[in-house]
């Protein structure tokens, strides 16, 4: 068994940061390809309308926009992790407002909110944890 060194918790805080750097950029690049290809057959089989409507390459503009700064903001945190805990703090909290409009969503019936991607929100608790140990090592 692992033992909770300063150390290991240093990890662990590094590790949060980039566990949120990796998952932001992927849906920062999801978005992007999906406004300019939306009608190929990968997005029609997953349910997803074709054409995408002015609206909606509207919204994912703003999508693809803010997973990239939050992207960058996260990768910016690892570079002092202790110091810029903040950024962690405020990555938790998206991230319970986020999952819980997609549990509202999901209890609604939307069909576009899968139970998986309900667990893959899980991840927040890693930034809890990180932000957490990050003040006990300040």
């Amino acid at each position: 068994m692992m033992t909770l060194t300063r150390e290991n918790k240093y990890k662990f805080i590094k590790f949060s940061y980039w566990l949120g750097a990796i998952l932001d950029g992927i849906w920062c690049i999801i978005p992007f390809i999906y406004m300019f290809f939306s009608d190929l057959s990968i997005f029609t089989d997953l349910g997803y309308p074709s054409p995408i409507s002015e609206f909606g390459y509207y919204a994912l503009v703003g999508v693809v926009g803010l997973m990239f700064g939050w992207t960058l903001l996260l990768i910016w945190g690892v570079q002092k992790p202790i110091e810029r805990k903040d950024t962690l703090l405020l990555t938790t909290l998206v991230c319970v407002i986020l999952l819980i409009l997609q549990i509202i969503g999901f209890i609604n019936g939307n069909k576009y909110i899968l139970p998986i991607s309900l667990l893959s929100n899980l991840s927040v608790i890693f930034y809890g944890i990180g932000y957490v140990w990050a003040r006990s090592l300040e």
